[in-house]
């Protein structure tokens, strides 16, 4: 439309033109005269559609979300509170740019606001709200990195500010809190120690073959950006992915170490321990709507309050009610302390968390997912 009322304008503005230089012109003007403005009418009109008014940029992505949560307690096991509902957003601008076949650069900016029930309703070995992350709404650049492919994307080369829970511990329907389950045990194992913050590292991907895929990395553990080297937090995971009759399948096996120092919990002169740990993340489309997943993981009790956690449960589609796009989600998992945790004076239950979720697809832009967790034996 834009096009057409500009050719419109050039029209009248031509014919203006004309009528000064030639009063006849506008009286009607030669044949000759009217040709020749239709020529250039046509001429403007075919370099006008070989043009874009707003070039665009080849290969830039923009999304943005804004995710808000309401939660109260009920029978809070922290004797000093009350029963409350305490709310927290979050706002999340994801920017990519793509260069043709070889790199990918990303930007995540997020802002939030509420520290939700942890850490004050709320005393657990982990958290019910993973989403919360008191900013103050200012803005934080949670990843910012770039990532190069070699040999066809046989391998990958991403540094930068990196979150490492992107590429170990990751799972199909347990790793979104946004969107999937709220609850911390099962978006990532309790027992895996994850940087401060997402911070200074490098990831090395390899994919020989379709059926295997490889994530090794190097980031800097107490996120301060000094002496990246001395402090360091290191993983490395393999993921192999079946596809078993044409269900998709991803089984994931992982190393992780955390060199910065932890002191013993039997022996508080030993401060300068290091903490390692191994774990699974496997999760399988058992029928097309219907996924299941399954977490197991393991930590030196020597340093760690949690020596084992683990977690399963399963992603329904709502096409088995006509429901195409919701989603229901069940999951039940344990934080088990180590023995040394224990020995040291503390209550050492099985801290045990059940979560279930529904999520109404609203339209493409809007959801709503009621909620409810219940948890036992909760710090033990």
């Amino acid at each position: 439309m834009k096009k057409i009322i500009l050719i419109i304008a050039i029209s009248l503005l031509l014919s203006c033109v004309m009528a000064q230089i030639d009063p006849g012109f506008a009286n009607g003007g030669t044949s000759d005269e009217i040709s020749e403005l239709e020529d250039r009418v046509s001429e403007l009109e075919d370099r006008l559609e070989g043009e874009k008014v707003l070039p665009s940029i080849e290969g830039l992505n923009i999304g943005a979300g804004i995710t808000l949560v309401g939660q109260a307690t009920i029978d809070s096991n922290n004797a000093n509170q009350e029963d409350v509902m305490d709310a927290t957003y979050s706002v999340d601008l994801e920017i990519e740019k793509e260069f043709e076949e070889y790199g990918l650069a990303f930007v995540h900016l997020e802002a939030g606001g509420g520290a939700g029930l942890d850490g004050d309703e709320m005393d657990l070995f982990s958290v019910v709200n993973k989403d919360a992350a008191d900013s103050s709404s200012s803005v934080a650049v949670v990843e910012a990195w770039y990532e190069h492919y070699f040999l066809d994307k046989v391998a990958t080369v991403t540094f930068g500010k990196i979150d490492a829970s992107c590429y170990l511990d990751d799972n199909a329907i347990a790793n979104d809190e946004c969107s999937q389950f709220l609850g911390g045990i099962f978006k990532n194992s309790t027992v895996l120690e994850f940087p401060d913050d997402n911070t200074i590292g490098v990831r090395l991907g390899l994919e020989p073959i379709e059926l295997i895929e490889v994530n090794l990395g190097f980031i800097d553990d107490n996120a301060d950006w000094e002496d990246v080297f001395k402090n360091s937090f290191i993983f490395g995971q393999v993921n192999v992915k079946p596809n078993l009759f044409d269900l998709e399948g991803n089984y994931r096996l992982y190393f992780w170490r955390d060199d910065s120092e932890h002191t013993e919990l039997l022996d508080a002169t030993r401060d300068e321990k290091v903490n390692w740990g191994w774990g699974l993340s496997l999760d399988q489309q058992l029928v097309e709507p219907v996924t299941a997943f399954f977490r197991y993981g393991w930590a030196d009790e020597r340093v760690s309050n949690i020596e084992y956690a683990w977690s399963t449960g399963l992603q329904i589609s709502g096409e088995l009610w006509y429901r195409d796009d919701d989603v229901l989600g069940v999951a039940f998992g344990q934080n088990i302390p180590g023995g040394d945790y224990g020995k040291a004076g503390n209550p050492d239950h099985h801290e045990g968390h059940l979560e279930a979720y529904y999520n109404f697809h609203l339209n493409d832009n809007l959801s709503i997912s009621p909620d409810v967790q219940i948890i036992w034996n909760p710090k033990g």
